[in-house]
């Protein structure tokens, strides 16, 4: 997946040396987010998400808006039905449990979390926000969400959103990044995970220690009954290697009463320093309300070379809205 970089033999076994005793007193996590798709997902007994919107929002920036699937109620109902409707109907039959977002924000790309105004925004504030005026807000929103900024013109965003914030001099500038997509949730509990590397975590772990130059990977397990978001940005990058690509793994089940309802994975890269993705799941309340369904997150991010470094950013609610 990466190309070396032109390294003498002696600097590479003095990398080797290096590497290897960091490996064996360093274990190591990892972390991210942001969107698939439709080629991406995991198929398993029941599909994870449908993506049914994509929107670009500017320098490479997109939105992607995820219909979340459970399994049908009844043998004859499919989540091919109810994505074809995206209605008040298709969620009557437990099919379709909630809406997530993701996003992709290249280095320098429009980053929605400069919209202030949007801090705790839902999938359809988000949609009206950052769609060209006279574009068809799904059913799927209009029915399930309100929208605070319905007086507003839509797009109203397109005009006010701002390229991220990434210093390329140093990975302790660009923290306000990730500080300001994870409070931009509304989320009341949060974690980050600041400049966090194999090379300065203890939680990190070699893929292949007998490798010469080893990759690391890092899990982060969340359960929660209400939202869920995470976030995770390349700060720095390894100087000893070229076109780093850092591998991101957001898995998920739905469970009630131990039966697990709905299953499944999605997966992003991160290529560049600076390159950050999220994604935020918004369970419907009426599903909550009738089920207490339980979702346990686990992020998996892979491919990390030891000087590689990435903020990340989790937030989580525990509880069902008002």
């Amino acid at each position: 997946m990466y190309r070396k970089r032109m390294l003498g033999i002696v600097l590479g076994l003095m990398l080797l040396m290096t590497l290897v005793s960091t490996a064996a007193a360093q274990p190591f996590t990892l972390h991210s987010s942001v969107a698939a798709t439709g080629d991406d997902l995991s198929r398993t007994d029941v599909e994870l998400a449908r993506e049914f919107a994509r929107l670009p929002i500017g320098k490479g920036s997109e939105l992607v808006f995820y219909a979340m699937l459970g399994a049908p109620e009844r043998e004859e109902d499919s989540n091919d039905d109810a994505i074809k409707r995206i209605g008040s109907d298709a969620t009557l039959g437990g099919r379709i449990h909630g809406v997530s977002v993701g996003m992709y924000i290249p280095a320098g790309g429009m980053d929605p979390a400069t919209v202030r105004e949007l801090e705790g925004a839902n999938p359809h504030e988000i949609f009206h926000a950052f769609t060209e005026r006279g574009t068809e807000i799904p059913a799927l929103l209009r029915e399930q969400q309100k929208n605070r900024f319905k007086r507003h013109n839509q797009g109203w965003a397109l005009d006010v959103v701002k390229p991220n914030l990434y210093n390329i001099a140093g990975c302790k500038v660009s923290e306000e990044s990730v500080v300001n997509a994870v409070n931009a949730t509304g989320l009341p509990h949060s974690y980050n995970a600041l400049s966090d590397g194999p090379h300065n975590s203890p939680f990190w772990y070699p893929e292949d220690p007998n490798s010469l130059f080893p990759t690391y990977y890092q899990n982060n397990g969340l359960a929660t009954v209400g939202d869920a978001y995470f976030q995770v940005m390349l700060c720095d990058e390894d100087p000893m290697f070229d076109q780093t690509s850092v591998a991101v793994r957001l898995t998920y089940e739905e469970s009630d009463d131990d039966v697990v309802l709905s299953a499944g994975e999605l997966h992003w890269q991160l290529h560049n320093p600076g390159d950050q993705m999220s994604f935020l799941s918004w369970p419907f309340d009426s599903d909550l309300l009738r089920r207490q369904h339980l979702r346990f997150w686990m992020l998996t991010v892979s491919d990390v070379h030891h000087h590689d470094t990435l903020h990340i950013g989790t937030a989580w609610s525990w509880s069902w809205r008002d």
